[in-house]
């Protein structure tokens, strides 16, 4: 019986166990979104886990899956056992950036346990600024819908800031990499 393997990439000095990691990580950079790769490994109930990222910003980890039912289960398991014991959020998402699904698991405020969201997270945009802000997609449709079609994310600052690159430039960035024959990203 053989198993596929998933093909390891280099980018910008890290080897990532996937092309799909190092895709998140080319999106994570093209939209400014400071990130740390495999920081620490735990040892969670005799589980051993190292979470492919950590976002500082957001204070979240970060697990990058396939889009495949059997990987998301696997890895929904994994991270909420790492979010029940570090108190911190966990999102996984699953496929390329553009195409993904997400899954939020967060703490519950005073009781044991874990919430798993499903679909209801992910990045949004300021369309005045660029910037990503990591919420839920009620509060960005409340948003939107209070400034028309335009969603600007309240905090963003985006007078002080200037202009910084979108989401769309984004995954374009992290889906047209290449990482064959040496090239980085």
């Amino acid at each position: 019986m053989s198993t596929i393997k998933p093909i390891e990439t280099v980018y910008k000095g890290y080897r990532f166990r996937s092309r799909l990691e190092a895709r998140w990580a080319i999106f994570f950079d093209a939209t400014e979104t400071k990130w740390s790769y495999e920081m620490e490994g735990y040892n969670i109930e005799g589980m051993l886990y190292l979470p492919d990222f950590y976002l500082p910003d957001y204070r979240l980890w970060v697990e990058i899956k396939p889009d495949d039912e059997l990987e998301i289960e696997n890895g929904i398991k994994k991270a909420s056992k790492l979010c029940f014991q570090s108190k911190k959020v966990v999102v996984i998402f699953a496929g390329t950036p553009g195409e993904h699904r997400t899954i939020l698991i967060k703490p519950w405020q005073n009781l044991p346990g874990v919430y798993v969201s499903k679909g209801e997270y992910d990045f949004f945009e300021c369309k005045h600024c660029g910037k990503l802000s990591f919420i839920h997609m009620y509060k960005a449709l409340r948003e939107k819908g209070v400034l028309g079609d335009e969603l600007h994310i309240k905090g963003c600052n985006c007078i002080e800031r200037g202009k910084t690159g979108n989401s769309d430039f984004a995954v374009a960035k992290a889906k047209q990499a290449r990482f064959e024959h040496g090239e980085s990203g």
